[in-house]
């Protein structure tokens, strides 16, 4: 439950109802909530575009957001009860029809559901989240006396693989400058294969893919290693920020490393998504 239920019930104890059984609520009363208030979406600064929007010859969209600042599109398709087949189809139709239409922009298909977990299509989906930008949400009614509020859950699509060199280990959590660089990749690709070993933390497209990016937390941020084509422009653009980039050279891939502090990350955000965007398109 989410700390603003936490403190606005505490001590209390709300149940969870089925929307599918309540004609009074239903999936009309999810759009409003999302379109009233679309920072539920956990998404990052959003604008309603469009409810019910018509998608030729394939029924309407539920809800289109768009985050201008970064030229994003998500296409969000809800329904009651359990994830199934038709409800993945529908929304990836719909994303593939917007996308024709708006071919300058990312778009992400969201889908949101009040079983997500307990759906046998959520393998299925977790296949096709190694191909398309999608996020699956999880929807939770929970009523107290006469209230019912919302809660979202973001389900996690990546599939479990870990070479065996690869082991996962325990180490610490990751420092503020690594969370940034995170939050700045979910911008553009949420949901990227993560993989954190004792000595980096690697960012796959799809699990067991090649490396878009490396991150090693340094007692001042964070060194990041990045797989672009060597460019003397690029290289004096970030001495001109005051960065510096270094050529790295192996035997499997040539790549640059740049190290940032927390601070570094904040002033140079739109150039930093813009190098991870490279490499994660490079791929």
């Amino acid at each position: 439950m989410s700390s603003a239920v936490d403190r606005l019930w505490e001590g209390l104890e709300p149940q969870r109802i089925r929307l599918k059984d309540r004609p009074d609520l239903g999936e009309e009363w999810i759009k409003d909530k999302l379109a009233a208030d679309p920072s539920m979406l956990q998404l990052g600064a959003l604008t309603l575009e469009d409810r019910e929007r018509q998608q030729p010859g394939a029924g309407r969209l539920d809800l289109l957001f768009r985050d201008f600042k970064f030229s994003k599109a998500y296409e969000v398709e809800v329904q009651l009860g359990r994830l199934n087949a038709s409800h993945v189809l529908r929304a990836i139709e719909y994303w593939e029809v917007e996308r024709a239409h708006y071919p300058n922009e990312d778009h992400c298909v969201v889908l949101i559901a009040e079983d997500v977990t307990g759906s046998r299509f959520l393998s299925a989906v977790r296949i096709l989240a190694e191909y398309i930008p999608l996020i699956v949400l999880e929807a939770r009614a929970l009523q107290l006396n006469d209230k019912v509020t919302l809660e979202l859950t973001k389900i996690s699509l990546t599939r479990s693989f870990v070479p065996v060199e690869e082991e996962q280990v325990k180490v610490t959590p990751p420092g503020s400058a690594e969370r940034l660089v995170l939050e700045i990749v979910d911008t553009f690709a949420p949901g990227v294969s993560i993989n954190r070993t004792k000595s980096y933390l690697g960012l796959r497209k799809n699990p067991g893919g090649k490396y878009f990016a490396v991150l090693r937390s340094r007692s001042t941020g964070v060194q990041l290693d990045l797989l672009l084509e060597r460019s003397s422009r690029l290289e004096e653009e970030l001495e001109e920020e005051g960065l510096t980039l270094r050529w790295t050279h192996r035997r499997r891939r040539d790549s640059y490393r740049v190290t940032l502090t927390e601070e570094e990350l904040q002033d140079n955000y739109v150039l930093i998504r813009r190098l991870l965007l490279e490499s994660y398109e490079k791929v």
